[in-house]
C-alpha cells in the first residue's frame, strides 16, 4: 500500500471522511462536578464507540480513524460546556464506507453530538485495462525502463472530483520521497524524466478527433 510515487500508477484509492464533533455541556466550577455537565465527557465517551467501528489493528489494506484534533475547556477549574474532536477516517471499500459513516451518524445522534463533515469522498477505482492508462503505463515503461506497478493508496487525490464524472485518472509521480514530511523531494532525473513522459503521451493520445487509442496502446 503506497502513493502513486516512484512512477507507480494508483488502481485503487480509499475513501476519505474528515469530520468534526461536537458535544455540548455545561459550564460549573471544578470544584462542584453535579453542577455543571463535561462536555469533555461527554466527546470522549462517544470517541471511544467510533473508534470501536474500525479493526483493533489498523493496517494499510483496512479502514481507519485518526484523531488529529481535541479542543475543550478554557480553564482547569472549570467544567467545560463544548469540546470538539475532528478526524480523518480512510475507507477500504464503497462498503465499508457506508456502513461505518452510518454507524457514525446513529451515534451521534443517539448521544445528542453536532456533526460538521469538512471533507467527504468515496474510493477511486481505476482500471488498468483503460486503453488511455495502458497508453500512459507504456509511456512511462519506454521513459524509465521499467514497468510501473499498479499500486493501492491509503490516501485520496483530487483524481476524485474527475472520477465522479466518469473520467479515469493516472495518479503517479516521480521519483522522491518524505511526502508532506520534512525534507520532503523529487530528484532532479525523474523530474526531466516526468517532462518526457507527458510529452511522449500526449504524442501518443492527443491526436485529432478521427484516431483512437486501441488496445495495443498505440494510434491507428
Amino acid at each position: 500500500m503506497n502513493y502513486g510515487a516512484n512512477w507507480n500508477i494508483e488502481r485503487f484509492a480509499k475513501g476519505i471522511w474528515h469530520l468534526t464533533i461536537e458535544a455540548a455541556g455545561k459550564n460549573a466550577h471544578g470544584s462542584r462536578p453535579w453542577e455543571g455537565e463535561n462536555a469533555i465527557d461527554k466527546l470522549t465517551a462517544v470517541m471511544q464507540k467510533m473508534r470501536a467501528l474500525f479493526p483493533v489493528e489498523m493496517t494499510p489494506d483496512k479502514s481507519t480513524i485518526n484523531v488529529g484534533m481535541i479542543q475543550g475547556g478554557v480553564a482547569i477549574n472549570q467544567i467545560p460546556a463544548r469540546a470538539t474532536a475532528s478526524f480523518d477516517m480512510r475507507f477500504s471499500s464503497l462498503a465499508d464506507q457506508k456502513r461505518i459513516t452510518g454507524k457514525v451518524y446513529d451515534l451521534l445522534k443517539r448521544d445528542n453530538l453536532k456533526v460538521i463533515t469538512e471533507l467527504e469522498a468515496g474510493p477511486i477505482v481505476s482500471d488498468p485495462q483503460n486503453p488511455y492508462l495502458r497508453s500512459y503505463a507504456a509511456c512511462t515503461e519506454a521513459i524509465i525502463g521499467r514497468a510501473p506497478e499498479w499500486i493501492i493508496s491509503n490516501a485520496s487525490n483530487d483524481g476524485r472530483f474527475f472520477a465522479d464524472k466518469g473520467v479515469h485518472c493516472a495518479i503517479a509521480y516521480p521519483e522522491g520521497a518524505n511526502h508532506h514530511g520534512p525534507e520532503e523531494y523529487i530528484t532532479v532525473k525523474s523530474l526531466e524524466q516526468m517532462e518526457q513522459l507527458f510529452v511522449a503521451y500526449l504524442q501518443q493520445v492527443a491526436r485529432p478527433a478521427h484516431t483512437s487509442v486501441d488496445s495495443g496502446n498505440t494510434i491507428r
